[in-house]
Formats: C-alpha cells, sequence, structure tokens
C-alpha cells in the first residue's frame, strides 16, 4: 500500500545548510512562493509542513508578505495556520506572526 506523501517546505533549501541566516526582501519572497508553487498548494486538500531551520534568525514581514500574504488573504490567518504547518523557533513564529498581520491589513493608496 502506497502511503500519501507529505508535503513539506523545507526552508532549509534557501539557507545553504545554516549559512544563510536572514531571510529578507519582498521579491526573494515571490521568488519562493514560485518555486514551492504555493498558488497550486493554497488549493491542496492536505495540510503543508513549513520546516524553518533554527539557525534562521530573521524571516522578514516584507519576505514573508511575498511569499505566503496571497495565501493568508485566499485561506484567512486560522484558515492558513491549519493549512501551512509552521516548524520554527520562537522567534521566527512571532515573525511569521507579524507577516500574517502585516498580509491582512489594508494599505492606503500612498501606502
Amino acid at each position: 500500500m502506497m502511503e500519501a506523501m507529505m508535503t513539506e517546505i523545507l526552508f532549509s533549501e534557501l539557507t545553504d545548510d545554516g549559512k544563510v541566516r536572514n531571510l529578507v526582501g519582498h521579491e526573494r519572497g515571490e521568488d519562493a512562493r514560485g518555486k514551492w508553487m504555493l498558488d497550486h498548494l493554497d488549493c491542496d486538500e492536505e495540510a503543508i509542513d513549513v520546516v524553518i531551520p533554527n539557525e534562521l534568525l530573521t524571516l522578514s514581514s516584507s519576505f514573508f508578505q511575498g511569499m505566503f500574504a496571497q495565501s493568508v488573504k485566499k485561506l484567512g490567518k486560522d484558515g492558513f495556520l491549519t493549512h501551512y504547518r509552521f516548524q520554527a523557533s520562537a522567534i521566527v513564529m512571532q515573525q511569521v506572526a507579524e507577516g500574517i498581520r502585516d498580509s491582512l491589513m489594508k494599505r492606503s493608496a500612498l501606502g
């Protein structure tokens, strides 16, 4: 019997085995969104494990929004956190929470 494959997003693929400690920049986040085809994963019935290595110190709000803002808006905060199950340090989880909050903020045309 075949066991279903658990889908994982492994941030270690972005951190060069711990050499990169900070992920910043909206465009870099958008690149990561494309790398893992999140538009497709948003519709997946299975939950997605997002594994962030402890060596990562900073997941900037701009990076988070580039990667996940569309997903947060589509799924809502609770749906997003149920669908994308983050495994990360307490500090990075705080940054994830900030990224979710920023993704849901209404911004005026003037910024």
